[in-house]
């Protein structure tokens, strides 16, 4: 018998029962998207050209590559929340056999009475986001010996957001060497470590999404004071539109760099650095921005770089790690992210071969178990 009104009717989505109301609600949350991007493109209408600089296909020799990604994985178990953060490094080159780094490290919010309405999600989250940057960094060291560039996933901006930086609460416990008391031990340790890369590679940090636009505020002078009419133009819109406009090539190419030369000029979060702080990014800067698309129909990429590369300088770059890209995405950085990731159902088993079935999550009358 079942025990559903009859009023109610479901779609299957991938086996899964999606109520009418779910599907009307998000009919209405795709078209207020659209709406926002054909608003966007029709002030993009306005801008007639933006400078490029096409990628040199097969000049010069294949560079000696490290890439490093990391994810993190979570269980909320009754009496704390577990977690997991596994960081891996590989290095590519022409010659020589691949080369592999992992690290892994695991901690535990364990709440006491008194503080069990306290945010565990948000301080785990934060803290273990610090704590796999960290990790990527220091992993993805162990490998540039003899090597020409290290890539990384994000923006350079994402390695050192900043903002409020708190104690580290002696409840949660990681299995780190060493441990942080607060949040800026972690920050000031990812920058050390971006420090010692710089001064032996060049790094170059890729990103699939962006925070912050800097070829729309150029392009539009007005665009700080006009971003209602913008709706939801951001450079990524704007790159696209043009190159479906032809107004970009579909080959190979970069747009024209910019330079980011003053701490004032870094994003919102970056702006409020401590005094001492700023001791650790100014010297990665001018950073140097740009966008880069490896192939004709796929995406762009946002590059940051710290330090000026001219034009030229960037082209030779990203030309000679090319022959990895042929997909639209630089291959190490693709199979380090495959071997980096733990998946839900993988640490639930995990932790269950471990012992930890024992401990209830609350969670088995719907059915969810170790």
């Amino acid at each position: 018998m079942s025990i559903l009104p009859s009023i109610y009717s479901y779609y299957e989505v991938g086996g899964i029962p999606v109520c009418d109301d779910l599907v009307r609600a998000l009919k209405l949350v795709a078209s207020t998207i659209a709406d926002e991007v054909r608003r966007a493109e029709e002030v993009a209408r306005s801008i007639k050209e933006l400078s490029f600089y096409k990628l040199k296909i097969g000049v010069g020799s294949l560079p000696s590559v490290v890439a490093s990604d990391s994810s993190r994985v979570f269980k909320n178990l009754s009496v704390a929340m577990v977690f997991a953060i596994q960081a891996v490094a590989i290095r590519s080159s022409a010659s020589g056999s691949p080369a592999l780094r992992t690290r892994a490290e695991a901690g535990s919010y364990v709440i006491s009475f008194e503080e069990r309405g306290s945010p565990a999600d948000e301080i785990v989250d934060r803290v273990s986001r610090f704590v796999a940057k960290d990790m990527e960094v220091s992993t993805s060291a162990e490998l540039l010996d003899g090597a020409d560039v290290a890539l990384f996933d994000g923006s350079i901006f994402s390695f050192l957001w900043y903002g409020k930086l708190p104690e580290v609460p002696r409840e949660l416990r990681l299995t780190l060497p060493w441990r942080p008391s607060t949040l800026r031990d972690l920050w000031r340790s990812i920058a050390r470590g971006l420090l010692e890369v710089r001064g032996r590679v060049l790094p170059m940090f890729i990103a699939k999404s962006i925070r912050k636009s800097y070829y729309v505020e150029r392009v539009l002078p007005n665009a700080k004071q006009s971003r209602e009419r913008e709706g939801a133009l951001n450079d990524l819109v704007l790159l696209n539109y043009m190159r479906r406009r032809g107004l970009l090539p579909r080959v190979p190419h970069i747009i024209e760099p910019m330079y980011l030369e003053k701490v004032e000029e870094l994003p919102k979060p970056l702006k409020t650095l401590d005094p001492e702080d700023r001791t650790y990014v100014e010297p990665l800067l001018p950073v140097t921005v740009t966008y880069v698309a490896f192939g004709s129909s796929t995406q762009y990429y946002q590059v940051t770089v710290p330090g000026r590369l001219s034009p030229e300088e960037l082209t030779e770059v990203l030309s000679s790690l090319y022959p990895y890209s042929r997909s639209g995405y630089p291959d190490p950085l693709r199979v380090a992210h495959s071997r980096c990731r733990v998946t839900s159902r993988e640490f639930r088993l995990l932790l269950a071969k471990l012992g930890l079935s024992y401990v209830p999550t609350g969670r088995e009358p719907l059915g969810e178990f170790l």
